[in-house]
Parts: C-alpha cells; structure tokens; sequence
C-alpha cells in the first residue's frame, strides 16, 4: 500500500492523467468535441489575467498554474467565475480548505467532492463507494491523516480516500471497466 513518503506532485504528470482519462471517456461515450483542450501556454483567461483578480480566489500559484493547463469538459449551464468554486469544492468546505488544494468536479450539494492536493500530490474522494472493499484498482493512500494533517485538515481528509494523482485515474477507468459506473448518456452515469 503506497504513502505519502512514495508521492510527489507533478503538474505535467496530473495534466496528463486527466487528459488520458478524457480520452478514455471519449471511447466509451463522451464524444470528442465535448472536451476542451488549452492552446499552448495554457488558457489566456488565466495566464493573462491581472493577479489581484486570481488572488480573489484565494489559490495558490500551483493551483492556478494547473487550472489554466487542464483540459475541460464543456459547460452547458454550469458555474462560472466566483461560484464554480462553490460548485466543485462546496460552501463548507471553501471554509476549510487550504490554498494548495481544488475541487475538481461539479454537482449539487450530495454530489461526491474530488478534491487535488498540489502540495502532496494526491487527489481525495469523499464519497468513493467502495471503501474498504476487495475492488481496489490502486490501492489508496495508507498514511493516516491525523498523524500528519494541521488539525483542521485532519477531519476532511480522513471522511475520504487519497490516491496519488496518476494512481486515482486508474482507479476511475477501472470503475468503468468493471462496469460499476454505466454511461447511459453523454451526460449521466450510473454507479
């Protein structure tokens, strides 16, 4: 079982996880044109914008860096600008969440929250549905965040498990794999 000794962050290695797994949702019922890739250098609406609007944010410069190099799905009718932090990282959690970690899906309220670490490079699910289950792709991280985390992170990061970013990835394919998410549309899966 991997720790957190065994894990670094990687911008280019989390881009690229992502991006493969776009790819493989695109063969199995996303189709291509949904996915949005950045042009060369990253997206302008970060890499050119003035640095007290990003500050608004309250991210740190891994995070930004990262945001403005990821591909996205297309938006039809989700948040934008101030609330899409809402959207991905919930109001609670916006609360206690340090400057060097992002929500990285959207949904409503009971949606599950991703959440990538871009100080330890590590990405945690707080709903993952098979917890402590033999279906383990990658095998989660082990190290328990108590004996590690500021006090204030310790409760967030324990409700949920931690893979290294590449490792998560695989783990989602392997959800679809084994069939334990079913596309039924371009736009819902059934887990």
């Amino acid at each position: 079982m991997p720790d957190l000794e065994g894990v670094s962050y990687s911008e280019a290695a989390c881009v690229a996880a992502v991006s493969e797994y776009y790819e493989f949702l695109t063969k199995i019922y996303l189709h291509k044109s949904e996915i949005i890739c950045p042009p060369e250098g990253g997206w302008p609406s970060i890499t050119q914008a003035y640095p007290e609007v990003l500050a608004r944010f309250g991210k740190s410069d891994k995070v930004i860096s990262l945001l403005a190099h990821l591909p996205y799905i297309r938006n039809k009718g989700g948040a934008e600008d101030d609330s899409c932090r809402m959207v991905t990282e919930g109001y609670a959690f916006t609360e206690v969440a340090p400057a060097h970690v992002m929500g990285l899906t959207a949904g409503h309220r009971e949606s599950s929250k991703i959440i990538v670490d871009t100080e330890l490079g590590i990405i945690h699910w707080n709903k993952y549905p098979y917890r402590n289950q033999e279906t383990q792709i990658r095998e989660p991280i082990v190290d328990d965040p108590y004996d590690w985390a500021p006090e204030e992170e310790a409760e967030w990061r324990a409700e949920s498990e931690a893979w290294a970013t590449t490792d998560f990835f695989e783990v989602l394919k392997g959800l679809y794999t084994d069939l334990h998410f079913i596309p039924v549309s371009n736009r819902e899966v059934l887990s």
